[in-house]
C-alpha cells in the first residue's frame, strides 16, 4: 500500500492494529504503532515527516519470525486476527484507548531533538532558525498541494496568494539562516497571520476540509512559537 493510503486508513483507525511486512520486519504506523505499544510491547518509535502528506508519520517494526508470538498473545486477549493479504495482517477489537496525539507529539519532539543533535549548528539561535525555515518550507509544499486542487474560482486568486506568501517566507528565512542575518519578528509574525486568514477563509467557504485547516493551523501555530523564543534574537522594528 502507498503511504497515502495507509495514512488515510489511519485517520479512521477506532480498533484495530494493521501491520504490514517490508521486507524481514513487519511495521505498524500512528494508531495501529500507538495501539501496539499500550497492549503488546513498548518499541522504539521512529518519526519521518512525509513532504507529499505533510505532516509527521510515527511507527514502530518487528522482526517477521517474532509474528507468531503476538498474534499468540492477541488471541489471548479476545482479539481477532485477520490475514488480509500476504502482505498485512490486521488485528482487530483492540479496546478503546486515550491518549494517541500527546503521545505522538511526544514521539515527534524526540525524533527532532535526537535529529537536531547530529546537526551541524554552531549555536541555539541558529538551530532555531533552521528549525523556522524547515516549518516554512514544509507550510510552502503543504500549500502548493492543497491550492492545487482548490475551484477554479479560488485558485487563481487567494490560491495564488497563498502560494506566494508561502514561497516568499521560506526564501526569506533560507537566507537569514545562510548569511546568519537577523530578522523582523513583526512583519514574519504578520505574515504568518496573514496565511493563517486566508487558509481560515478557504476552510469556511469549504475548499479545504477540516483536516487540512487543522494541519495548517498548527503550522503556523508552530512556526510562530518559535518566533516567541527568547533565544531567536530577531530584530524588533520600531
Amino acid at each position: 500500500m502507498k503511504m497515502s493510503e495507509i495514512y488515510a486508513l489511519e485517520e479512521t483507525n477506532k480498533s484495530s492494529i494493521y501491520l504490514y511486512l517490508e521486507g524481514s520486519f513487519y511495521k505498524a504506523y500512528e494508531r495501529s504503532a500507538f495501539r501496539f505499544c499500550k497492549r503488546f510491547r513498548e518499541c522504539k518509535v521512529s518519526a519521518v515527516h512525509n513532504l507529499s502528506l505533510a505532516c509527521d508519520i510515527v511507527r514502530i517494526g518487528f522482526p517477521k519470525i517474532a509474528l507468531d508470538k503476538y498474534m499468540a498473545v492477541a488471541q489471548s486477549f479476545g482479539y481477532s486476527v485477520e490475514c488480509q493479504d500476504e502482505k498485512r495482517i490486521a488485528v482487530h477489537g483492540i479496546e478503546p484507548l486515550e491518549g494517541f496525539s500527546s503521545w505522538k507529539n511526544g514521539c515527534v519532539s524526540n525524533a527532532v531533538r535526537a535529529k537536531e543533535q547530529t546537526l551541524p549548528i554552531v549555536n541555539a539561535q541558529e538551530s532555531l532558525k533552521l528549525r523556522l525555515y524547515r516549518e516554512a518550507y514544509d507550510n510552502a509544499v503543504a500549500l502548493t498541494n492543497f491550492t492545487s486542487r482548490l475551484h477554479r474560482n479560488f485558485r487563481f486568486g487567494t490560491g495564488d496568494s497563498l502560494r506566494n506568501e508561502s514561497l516568499e517566507l521560506a526564501v526569506k528565512l533560507h537566507v537569514a539562516f545562510k548569511r546568519g542575518e537577523s530578522l523582523d519578528e513583526r512583519q514574519i509574525f504578520y505574515e504568518i497571520e496573514q496565511m493563517r486568514i486566508r487558509t481560515r477563509i478557504m476552510h469556511d467557504v469549504k475548499q479545504f476540509d477540516s483536516g487540512v485547516w487543522k494541519m495548517l493551523n498548527d503550522r503556523f501555530d508552530r512556526m510562530q512559537n518559535l518566533l516567541r523564543s527568547e533565544s531567536c534574537c530577531f530584530d524588533v522594528q520600531e
